[in-house]
């Protein structure tokens, strides 16, 4: 009799741990980054296909070419700053930027498939790395293709391969998914969609092996008949030894008209320490 009630008690006890974990993850999808409590309707229910149709329509909507202006926020726990960015995004091949602080451009970077390049006038330095540079100054394991759709409102890291689910709830528009990392980690991720599911409204990634947090809001969006650009990117990353803050607003956004992406490195400068 004592051994049943141990086996009862222990099945009880992972029933109980189960729930536990989901009602967790749960809480974590609706309340990440949100301090307030704001009262909403119900929305339409949606059969799980639809919502996932949405979401593999929103990852293939992409512009050959974009252009904008963006006046941006950047924190961490080193710095504060604030100032403005020409962005270019060539499709698929390569991301130019020229960051201007009081109206001086000071940097120039140019991201492509597999390479990162700075040119630092304000220091007279340069970087020239893989896209390891990412995860070594932010810790944050960011591919080419994360950072356009991070820019362009896509889902990041969507898969039409991927399973995905259909997170239940009475005011948001989920759609969750796990994902296997090479060192056996995994990634949450969570894409809320808008009410019309024409375009998202948040990406919450959770990283387990790390314990990395990334949440990128997008409150605004330019409606073009083209392709509905965000006019407003909030991110916030929280990884063990930092925790940054990105605020983008969108201004001059121009699809489909190429335009240069040159990067010009002086032979006199020395790379950046």
């Amino acid at each position: 009799m004592k051994r049943f009630n141990e086996k009862l008690l222990q099945k009880h006890t992972m029933k109980n741990n189960i729930k536990l974990a989901i009602a967790i993850i749960f809480i974590a999808l609706q309340s990440c980054g949100s301090k307030k409590i704001i009262l909403q309707d119900k929305l339409p229910k949606v059969d799980d296909d639809e919502l996932f149709a949405a979401l593999d329509s929103i990852s293939q909507s992409v512009p050959e070419f974009l252009s904008a202006r963006i006046d941006t926020k950047f924190s961490d726990k080193k710095q504060s700053q604030s100032f403005k960015i020409a962005l270019k995004i060539d499709k698929d091949d390569a991301i130019h930027t020229l960051m201007t602080f009081a109206g001086i451009p000071l940097i120039t970077a140019k991201v492509t498939q597999d390479s990162v390049s700075i040119s630092n006038k304000k220091d007279k330095c340069y970087i020239a790395e893989s896209l390891t540079f990412f995860k070594e100054q932010f810790g944050i394991d960011f591919t080419y293709k994360n950072m356009e759709e991070l820019l362009l409102g896509r889902p990041l890291n969507y898969n039409s391969t991927q399973k995905y689910y259909h997170i239940n709830d009475p005011y948001n528009y989920i759609v969750a998914t796990q994902k296997k990392l090479e060192d056996n980690g995994k990634l949450l991720i969570a894409y809320h969609l808008s009410t019309d599911l024409k375009q998202l409204k948040r990406v919450e990634i959770t990283s387990f092996v790390d314990k990395t947090t990334i949440s990128i809001n997008y409150p605004e969006y330019h409606i073009d008949p083209l392709f509905s650009a965000p006019k407003i990117i909030d991110t916030e990353i929280t990884t063990q030894k930092n925790k940054i803050n990105l605020f983008m607003s969108f201004d001059k956004v121009e699809l489909n008209t190429p335009k240069d992406m040159i990067i010009i490195i002086p032979e006199s400068y020395a790379r950046c320490k």
